[in-house]
């Protein structure tokens, strides 16, 4: 795969990745002021932006999934790197 292909899906998955969040954020919204059918309507369209990340990621070849034990491993793993190595970074 091209870098520029590479960059491309990464934006794509960023776009995704924002938009599954944002529309999570508005059906807590929505619940919050008692439209539950709009929330419902937020969450599934939410639901479809995941999937698209998750196609991305897959494409970019991030996307592994592994026993749970596994799972739980390289997540605790790439939080630790998070939390001691970018954020000190950031404040910099």
């Amino acid at each position: 795969m091209s870098e520029k292909t590479r960059h491309n899906l990464y934006q794509a998955f960023v776009g995704e990745a924002k938009a599954y969040h944002r529309l999570l954020a508005f059906a807590r919204k929505a619940d919050e002021e008692g439209y539950a059918q709009i929330a419902k309507l937020f969450r599934a369209i939410a639901s479809a932006e995941g999937v698209h990340a998750e196609r991305h990621l897959r494409l970019l070849g991030e996307a592994v999934v592994k026993s749970t034990d596994e799972n739980l491993q390289s997540s605790f793993e790439r939080e630790t790197t998070v939390n001691q190595i970018y954020y000190p970074e950031f404040i910099k």
